[in-house]
């Protein structure tokens, strides 16, 4: 039973607000709302027995059934249910913490990402961004499995999932999300740097920093979690006083160890060698600073848009292949449109593939056409030994070659 997970109490006063209206796609909107099985989920009166019909149900996290275009699914379905009953904080956190599905984890994301003002979208996939639970959400079992933790960065940086749109971050909300996405590459080495050390963050008063927020302070370990394997966790008091639990990734060991342990190390950009485990790393400016620049590289160079390139014409678009790239197989054009200008100044032999091709393609058509005429108005005379039924006289028609010749006025 997916809903025996411990809950915390939940208030009135604990209930998210959500968007109104709802921004999922209008079509898909009203498919689910016409869709049968969703009004029968209406016998489902609690969150929890939406839960459990996510457990036994639900198989992958896109919008629509696998193989059709026109059935939602399971899941979204059942999300749109949970939109009516509208969730508690506590409830949310209860299906992002789940261990018994990670669909049910999705769902609750996916609730979050579409249906709750996004200036709070950091407060519940944030402690979750290096979640190492694998899954595939996809409907195409061949796909393979990301890591939760990697999903939902994805979800939070994109504007579609599954061919849906998403709701779209402001300009200054994406800047601030940007800034604490900038350090999980550090939180994902320093996680893998500490699990390979995990039983330094086992005897509770070791002293530590922990990144709280983006920022370092100083603290001490009151205990390891590590009920949840892909979640390793702690309790740490911090130097203000208060309790978090934080992600082992965001953690870093104040004191040496000179047991004669293993230390996971990396290079830097600069070619140094940082111990994860002991060190911050890069400081969180520079690590915006690169984040920013792999966003106007990708913004070149990915795939399916050609903000710098001419418009295609028509004969250009004719001209589509259909070719397997290393991230999708995808339908890209094979040939660069030249201005008329350029193509001037180039030599036959350097003539783009698609000029040659039409003008061959330009003289087949005229030597039918020329053919077309001949056998009009030559080889139908000869044929019939220069006789005409235009009333031109056989002599001229002789003299002439065998071509007709209409004579107007005459009866």
């Amino acid at each position: 039973d997916a809903s025996s997970v411990p809950t915390m109490p939940s208030s009135d006063s604990d209930l998210v607000p959500l968007v109104n209206p709802i921004p999922i796609n209008p079509v898909l909107k009203d498919r689910i709302s016409t869709s049968v099985y969703f009004k029968s989920l209406f016998r489902l009166t609690t969150v929890e027995q939406v839960i459990d019909e996510i457990y036994n149900e639900a198989d992958h996290a896109e919008p629509y059934s696998a193989g059709s275009q026109t059935i939602p699914s399971t899941l979204w379905c059942c999300m749109s249910r949970l939109f009516t009953l509208k969730l508690t904080r506590s409830q949310i956190f209860m299906m992002l913490e789940n261990t018994q599905s990670p669909f049910i984890r999705a769902a609750g994301f996916l609730y979050v990402r579409v249906a709750v003002d996004l200036s709070m979208l950091w407060d519940f996939f944030g402690p979750f961004i290096v979640d190492e639970e694998e899954f595939n959400p996809t409907s195409d079992p061949k796909l393979r499995p990301v890591t939760m933790g990697e999903w939902i960065e994805q979800l939070m940086n994109e504007t579609k999932f599954a061919g849906t749109t998403l709701p779209r971050l402001s300009v200054p909300a994406k800047r601030k999300l940007d800034e604490k996405l900038a350090l999980v590459p550090q939180f994902r080495q320093r996680l893998q740097a500490n699990k390979a050390n995990v039983s330094l963050f086992e005897t509770p008063g070791t002293r530590i920093e922990a990144c709280s927020d983006g920022d370092w302070l100083d603290g001490t370990i009151v205990q390891l979690i590590d009920d949840v394997p892909s979640r390793l966790r702690v309790r740490c008091e911090l130097e203000d006083g208060t309790e978090e639990v934080l992600s082992i990734g965001k953690v870093i060991l104040k004191t040496r160890n000179h047991g004669g342990r293993s230390r996971s190390r990396s290079r830097n950009r600069d070619g140094g060698v940082i111990d994860w485990t002991r060190s911050r790393g890069p400081s969180k400016k520079r690590a915006v600073e690169e984040l920013q620049q792999k966003q106007k590289e990708a913004a070149v160079v990915s795939a399916g848009k050609s903000y710098a390139k001419r418009p295609l014409g028509y004969k250009a678009l004719l001209a589509v292949q259909r070719e397997g790239s290393q991230d999708s197989n995808t339908l890209k054009l094979q040939v660069e449109e030249t201005s008329s200008g350029t193509a001037s100044t180039r030599g036959r032999g350097d003539r783009p593939a698609e000029s040659v091709v039409d003008e061959m393609e330009s003289m087949r058509q005229r030597d039918q056409t020329q053919r077309a005429i001949f056998s009009k108005y030559g080889g139908a005379s000869r044929a019939t030994g220069g006789k005409t039924s235009l009333n031109s006289s056989s002599s001229n028609a002789k003299d002439d070659g065998g071509i007709d010749r209409m004579r107007f006025g005459q009866s």
